[in-house]
């Protein structure tokens, strides 16, 4: 009732037909009037478009991962996110996009996807430092700031000056008392580490007989390198004999002073 071609031309072409759907055609022939009978029927069926598609490759480098991964195949015009973890003990240390830097972000979104694109993330492992010090008089091994990798160790060695000794070990500011050496095992933070140093002290002890005095008497501690005095006094009526130093006489004198002890 209604065709969609007439005329003495015997190709046709037919336009606008919808997508996905299946269509019948017949023809007839006619003289004037008088038409003929259906022809053998034929049908079609118009496949849809193939859709645009595009792809984003994502990869990362070690110790780390980003959902999805590989290629990811997308239809234009939508967007996808990407998720970025770093493993334990480890940070994002950059993500690039296309090849180009955005920084230590932990996502990205490609909006409206039009083109292919790539994404990769790359991760650093943490660090920590710890701070070794000492008072004057001695040294630690390591010095300074020592930066450790995220779960590793490191020892310090502690060593007094001549003359000196360890008096303290403060760890994290609390005392660990005189260890010439520590180990901090699996760091996971920053540490302090400081040692403390004193003279060795001596002791002179001092004796007088009787008929006179000596000052000081007694038991005396005397710091390393440090010095003291001592005078003998006779009583009335008495002099002094003799001084005698670790067992050797130095003869009668009033004073004697030991120097750098």
């Amino acid at each position: 009732s209604q065709p969609v071609w007439t005329g003495f031309d015997t190709t046709c072409t037919v336009d606008n037909l919808n997508d996905d759907i299946t269509y019948y055609f017949v023809v007839q022939a006619y003289v004037e009037e008088v038409e003929s009978g259906d022809s053998n029927e034929i049908s079609f069926l118009s496949p849809s478009p193939s859709a645009t598609t595009y792809t984003i490759t994502a990869s990362t480098t070690d110790h780390g991962s980003i959902s999805p991964s590989g290629t990811v195949t997308l239809e234009a015009d939508v967007d996808q996110t990407f998720y970025i973890l770093p493993d334990d003990g480890y940070y994002i240390n950059d993500v690039f996009v296309d090849g180009v830097s955005i920084g230590a972000v932990p996502t990205y979104t490609f909006h409206q996807v039009a083109t292919d694109h790539s994404i990769s993330a790359e991760f650093a492992i943490i660090t920590h430092t710890i701070s070794s010090s000492t008072g004057a008089n001695g040294n630690i091994s390591p010095s300074g700031d020592i930066v450790v990798d995220h779960g590793s160790s490191q020892g310090f060695t502690i060593t007094p000056a001549s003359g000196y000794r360890l008096a303290d070990v403060l760890l994290d500011g609390i005392s660990v008392g005189p260890i010439s050496y520590y180990q901090f095992d699996q760091v996971i933070e920053d540490h302090t580490i400081h040692a403390i140093f004193v003279a060795d002290t001596y002791i002179i002890s001092a004796t007088a007989s009787e008929n006179g005095t000596i000052t000081p008497s007694g038991n005396t501690n005397v710091s390393f390198g440090g010095s003291q005095t001592y005078t003998f006094t006779p009583d009335s009526g008495c002099s002094i004999i003799d001084v005698i130093i670790d067992g050797v006489s130095v003869g009668s004198t009033n004073t004697h002073t030991f120097l750098d002890v």
